[in-house]
């Protein structure tokens, strides 16, 4: 088994370098991970934005691209993984081009396609690898998928979430959460609360109101009330507490979030050992469920 694996890197916005570019407390992007991972070396990164490739140059002191085609002409050794990070309607597009390099893996960012219909064909090209991570980083965050999980086995549970953005962009981190403890979505309809569309998805072990945050307000949290008590999950992950049924408060170490890519990338080494993962099918099912929902809104 290979110690360290090669990464191209694909798209150079926020989530890819921005987020983290000037702070060395924290790990938000695919940059600093792969940056800072013992099991991986970044070769290349691929961006049309000339100001962006200087950045990342000046960074890291690796070559970046223009365009895929260019890397492609210039001499590379071998890359096992691809990170897809650009604007969602070009993942399928670079799904398929990225296969000329044959990675054995590919990290590919939320939401995986805008439509159902490209989400279909997505699937379709997926069949012949190469193999996709989907970038829902919650998913890897330990003491938060504990909790959910304690939650789960206490008995059915009422979630409120909200997202900022569209549903399809942030709710697909929630969504994704609930059916890997709660069970998929059996259903879900749309309903005004104080005049503003929202959506109740009943899952197995669970119901969910998923709400649009106040406009202009980042702000992506999740609620679940069991018997047990209150699980709060706030600011994306920023405030993460729980309160029992006696009330008293239970806070959880925030250096998990702080470095919540790293857990990502954690997960990538394994995927090469094991070949395990779970957040495509998830993705695939969690996406399918909100884009019918926002045709519903439409």
């Amino acid at each position: 088994m290979k110690k360290k694996y090669n990464v191209l890197l694909l798209g150079l916005g926020n989530i890819a370098m921005g987020y983290d570019l000037a702070r060395d407390d924290v790990c938000w992007t695919h940059l600093k991970a792969i940056s800072m991972h013992i099991n991986f070396t970044l070769i290349s990164a691929i961006d049309p934005d000339v100001k962006k490739r200087a950045v990342f140059e000046n960074s890291t002191g690796l070559s970046a691209y223009s365009t895929l085609q260019e890397f492609f002409c210039s001499k590379h050794p071998d890359i096992d993984l691809v990170v897809i990070a650009t604007p969602t309607s070009q993942h399928l597009k670079n799904y398929r081009e990225v296969k000329e390099l044959n990675p054995s893996l590919v990290v590919m960012e939320k939401p995986l396609a805008n439509s159902i219909e490209k989400l279909d064909i997505l699937k379709s090209e997926m069949i012949n690898g190469p193999n996709i991570i989907v970038n829902l980083f919650r998913l890897y965050q330990h003491g938060l998928n504990k909790k959910l999980a304690e939650l789960n086995l206490s008995g059915y549970c009422n979630i409120q979430v909200r997202y900022s953005q569209t549903l399809l962009h942030n709710g697909i981190h929630f969504i994704t959460l609930i059916e890997s403890h709660f069970g998929r979505c059996l259903s879900s309809k749309k309903v005004l609360i104080d005049g503003e569309a929202c959506f109740i998805l009943a899952f197995k072990n669970a119901s969910a109101v998923f709400q649009k945050s106040s406009p202009d307000l980042d702000d992506n949290s999740m609620t679940v009330q069991s018997s047990l008590g209150t699980f709060y999950y706030l600011n994306g992950g920023r405030i993460t507490f729980f309160i029992d049924s006696v009330h008293i408060k239970t806070e959880f170490d925030q250096h998990e979030f702080n470095f919540h890519m790293l857990n990502v990338y954690d997960q990538c080494f394994k995927f090469f050992e094991s070949k395990s993962d779970e957040s495509l099918s998830l993705a695939i099912s969690g996406q399918s469920t909100l884009l019918k929902c926002e045709e519903q809104d439409a």
